[in-house]
């Protein structure tokens, strides 16, 4: 199944970003951060990548800074 990874460069980014999905009925995951993959902060967030589109413009809105990956 694919998904949507959002790496973050601090723990606060991923926790306000965790916070706003479950506030917006989101379901994520967090997760470690995958090996092939780095960031500043160790853990990531997953995502179903049916709610890309939400999940990019709930973070973009709230000002909550992530870089996104797709991983099969």
């Amino acid at each position: 199944m694919n998904h949507l990874i959002a790496l973050f460069p601090t723990t606060r980014n991923a926790i306000r970003a965790q916070k706003a999905c479950k506030q917006n009925g989101i379901t994520c995951r967090m997760i470690p951060v995958p090996k092939d993959l780095s960031s500043e902060c160790g853990i990531a967030l997953e995502f179903d990548l049916a709610d890309d589109l939400k999940i990019k413009k709930l973070l973009t809105d709230g000002k909550i800074e992530a870089d996104f990956h797709y991983t099969s």
